[in-house]
């Protein structure tokens, strides 16, 4: 069985630190596709790896923005708005969100994952977001 065959079979099996092991050893052999990336860069997260997963994550969003998959885009830039907010990293996220949503365009516009986090870092202070939000109004799960 090949290390990229493995490491899929862990990624399903939810055993993060080994399919993490795996991903590394296929990607060494032959850069990674862009599904395989995104699955490392899942286990990575989950595992958390946070640098790893960055660096997995921007490789997926340059893919999936090349391939035109901007959709798919503004799915990882969320993920890539996520880890350094979980690491306390709070001007790095705001920073990749503005990135983001420069790159994206009306993608990132539609997209409810980067609208709350836009949200947030526009009001964190609890003032009205110039779309009329607070930070806790207008996105899944929570109120304001």
């Amino acid at each position: 069985m090949t290390h990229l065959n493995r490491a899929r079979e862990l990624h399903l099996a939810s055993r993060w630190e080994e399919a993490c092991a795996e991903y590394a050893a296929a990607d060494a052999a032959e850069p990674l596709a862009v599904e395989d990336s995104a699955s490392y860069a899942e286990a990575a997260r989950v595992s958390a790896r946070g640098d790893e997963a960055v660096v997995l994550l921007h490789r997926v969003f340059d893919l999936r923005v090349r391939a035109d998959e901007l959709d798919e885009a503004a799915e990882v830039a969320f993920w890539l708005w996520w880890v350094p907010v979980n690491s306390n990293q709070v001007v790095e996220a705001g920073g990749w969100l503005q990135q983001a949503t420069r790159v994206l365009g009306a993608a990132a516009a539609s997209s409810p994952r980067l609208t709350c986090p836009e949200s947030d870092v526009a009001c964190s202070d609890g003032r009205p977001h110039s779309r009329g939000r607070t930070s806790r109004q207008g996105c899944p799960g929570r109120s304001g």
